[in-house]
């Protein structure tokens, strides 16, 4: 059976299917998507991208907390970051991932 991948910007889900039995899983991504409405987020990058072995939170004011997530949503990384440190990424598979930061 195909496996497939899906988002629905309207309702914030992203839709996916195993490629062993088809089954079709839905996530709530809308968390991962919006900036907080109380103000507008500061000006972050995240460098280099693509990368195999560090990345760095580029405009870090202070020490925060982050999540790294795999396509199907599930956390694979997450720990601190200061602004003047990079983050681990060597032992991640190649791939897709969706960064939150805690900021």
């Amino acid at each position: 059976m195909p496996g497939g991948l899906a988002i629905d910007n309207a309702l914030k889900m992203l839709y996916y299917s195993s490629f062993l039995t088809g089954e079709i899983q839905k996530h709530d991504i809308s968390a991962l998507l919006s900036i907080p409405k109380h103000g507008i987020a500061p000006a972050l990058a995240l460098l280099p991208n693509p990368t195999t072995e560090t990345v760095k939170v580029l405009g870090l004011k202070q020490t925060e907390s982050y999540r790294i997530y795999d396509v199907t949503g599930a956390m694979v990384l997450d720990g601190k970051v200061n602004p003047n440190s990079k983050i681990a990424i060597k032992a991640l598979e190649s791939g897709i991932y969706l960064f939150a930061l805690d900021a």
